[in-house]
């Protein structure tokens, strides 16, 4: 079996024990338009910490539900909040403030604050920071802190939630993110009872025919720039109306785009409201989709980065092609 990396280190392991110790409430937060890395990855967490008696309660700023319906415990992100302040505040696969949306005032109230993440762009202000953008996932990093500080908590229905974790933010175990340490972790979560099969069916596969029509609808106007180095896709209220879906149904969509033989970049736009855009960025090895978002104050991995935008859509097309063009 290939040996499983420590990314983390003793002294930041032994820094968070003592932190989690310390506290008897704990609040863990998730990032705005939540994925299942942000999800799974807090809810294992708050299961073990409820093993250790703490008083755990989660945070999202957006709804959970959807695909995410599939990992167990999601219901406990719209359950109600009994308190204000926390011992402990920790925040999961979380790059910034902005992405923590309201919840970020009820962060402001926690006596102290650990990040758990692995964005290549993480700026947030905390405590202790356990940050490792070699990590395919965050998930990742929740498994190492649980087999190394409590492995007797490592059950089948917190692997599930961590296998279920990886494999959204890694693209199936395809993404360049992923290591000889990420299959090893897998491999070890497998051991551990999880069936792959049910996990990449539902988050990789099954569709729903009103999410299939929105994929239709948009990416027919797929525009490509560039010589086919650049393919952007926009999605505007008027699709969401016609076929009865979110804007968190919009989640992959743009890997299709990347997908287009010849295309480096590729970039999909969301009107999240009047002239706001919501921007995701996927990229080739050989262009950091980091930087890009950047530009526009974002941020994110170098092959999967994002942003958001003010303005009319001309205006925001055109200056995502004047940035993506820079790169090209």
């Amino acid at each position: 079996m290939a040996r499983i990396e420590n990314y983390i280190g003793d002294n930041k392991l032994l820094a968070l024990r003592d932190l989690i110790d310390g506290a008897k409430s704990i609040a863990l937060f998730s990032h705005v338009n939540p994925d299942g890395d942000t999800c799974g990855s807090a809810l294992a967490l708050a299961a073990v910490l409820r093993k250790l008696d703490k008083d755990v309660e989660l945070y999202c700023p957006s709804e959970v539900g959807g695909k995410l319906a599939f990992l167990d415990g999601w219901r406990e992100y719209a359950a109600p909040k009994h308190r204000e302040y926390y011992d402990l505040g920790i925040i999961v696969d979380c790059s910034d403030r902005n992405r923590l949306g309201e919840c970020a005032a009820v962060a402001d109230f926690c006596h102290m604050i650990a990040v758990i993440d692995h964005h290549k762009t993480s700026n947030l202000q905390c405590d202790l920071a356990i940050v490792r953008p070699e990590a395919s996932a965050t998930a990742e990093l929740v498994f190492e802190i649980i087999d190394r500080l409590y492995p007797q908590f490592l059950d089948k229905d917190i692997a599930q939630l961590l296998f279920a974790a990886i494999v959204t933010d890694s693209g199936g175990f395809s993404f360049s993110s992923v290591s000889a340490t990420t299959y090893a972790i897998g491999a070890e979560l497998i051991s551990l009872g999880v069936k792959p099969a049910p996990i990449f069916d539902h988050f990789l596969k099954a569709t729903d025919k009103r999410v299939f029509d929105l994929r239709n609808r948009v990416l027919s106007r797929t525009k490509f720039f560039f010589d086919g180095k650049l393919g952007m896709i926009a999605f505007f209220p008027d699709d969401f109306a016609a076929t009865g879906t979110s804007e968190r149904d919009t989640e992959g969509v743009v890997n299709f785009v990347r997908d287009v033989v010849g295309v480096k970049i590729a970039v999909a736009m969301t009107e999240t409201e009047n002239e706001k855009f919501k921007v995701s960025i996927r990229t080739d090895d050989d262009v950091d989709a980091s930087r890009i978002a950047s530009v526009f104050d974002g941020g994110g991995h170098k092959n999967a980065a994002g942003c958001r935008i003010f303005g009319c859509f001309e205006e925001v097309e055109e200056r995502l092609l004047k940035a993506c063009g820079d790169w090209l």
